[in-house]
């Protein structure tokens, strides 16, 4: 992939059993940025894109769930010219 890309990246952590059912969002370690930093280096190791400078838009959620990370690019790169955020 080339041009600028939108990546969406959600990280779901096993819930701690001290953890009450009512928090949904962890705000423990390990930290948010170097989760996503870890996906985007993935992607360029991966060749999925010419380098991760191309990433102009990212939205990251941190959430308790069934361990796994879901991530999804899109282009930015709008047919008419105008981005499209």
């Amino acid at each position: 992939m080339d041009g600028p890309l939108k990546v969406t990246a959600l990280f779901y952590m096993p819930r701690p059993k001290s953890a009450p059912k009512r928090v949904i969002l962890p705000a423990t370690k390990p930290d948010l940025d170097n989760m996503v930093k870890a996906v985007l280096d993935g992607c360029n190791q991966a060749g999925i894109w010419a380098d991760d400078s191309r990433v102009v838009c990212l939205h990251a959620v941190k959430m308790y769930g069934n361990p796994r990370c879901e991530v999804a690019i899109e282009s930015m790169e709008p047919p008419n010219g105008e981005p499209s955020i």
